[in-house]
Parts: C-alpha cells; structure tokens; sequence
C-alpha cells in the first residue's frame, strides 16, 4: 500500500514538472470590440496560441494590421465550415486585407514563438 501511494505521489510530481515547462510564457492582452466589428491582441515575450472569433458575412473584407517587435508569429483565419482564407506561418508587420467567399464565424488562431507587437483586426464591411 505505501509504495502505491509512494508511486502516486512520483507520477502527480512528474506530471506538475512537465506541466511547468510546457506553461505559456509572457503575456497577452486580447480586446474585443463591443459590436462584434474587431478586435486587438497585444502581446510581449509571448510563447503559446491564442484565438478569437468575428462574425462576417459573404464578401466582408477584415483589415489586419501588424506590429511584430520580437520573435515568431503564425496567424490563421479559418471558418467552421472548410473555408481557410488567411494562413501566415511567418507573419511579418505590415497592413493587409483579406475578403471572405462566405458567411461565418471566424476564428483567428495566434501563435507567438517569443513575440512581442500587436495584431489588430477590423472588419471593413462589405465593398460590392
């Protein structure tokens, strides 16, 4: 009985350190616009993934805007259906724009490889 808990007590510590190194690292601050219209993600020394999710309809058109300071950052813009518009694995600063072939909600999946910057999403609305 004593080396079962003994080997309880070893496995519950090794799965706490392990837990400690895969932890993200640094922050992010994610800020929603209140009408569903964008949204901003600030981030520093920042190693892990964050997402956030925008309603657009067919032929929106989101502005996303980068500021990257420091490391790496991947960004995907996907539907719920099949539909992938935006896939960056090496995302540099600069302004673009990106135009959706159907309605949906979309999620923008963030991932920083010790970054540093903001990435700013705003949805410009429909241009036909």
């Amino acid at each position: 009985m004593l080396s079962r808990i003994l080997s309880f007590m070893i496995i519950t510590a090794m799965i706490l350190v392990l837990a400690a190194c895969v932890a993200p690292k640094g922050s992010i601050v994610i800020l929603e616009e209140s009408q569903q219209t964008g949204f901003s993600m600030e981030f520093s020394e920042w190693s892990s993934q964050g997402t956030c999710a925008l309603p657009l309809k067919k032929d929106d058109t989101v502005q996303i805007d980068v500021t990257k300071t420091a490391g790496t950052i991947a960004l995907t813009m996907s539907g719920r259906g099949s539909s992938e518009p935006y896939t960056g694995s090496n995302v540099q600063s600069g302004l673009f724009t990106v135009t959706v072939s159907e309605s949906d909600e979309y999620t923008f999946i963030l991932t920083g490889k010790a970054a540093s910057g903001t990435i700013s999403v705003k949805n410009l609305g429909s241009r036909r």
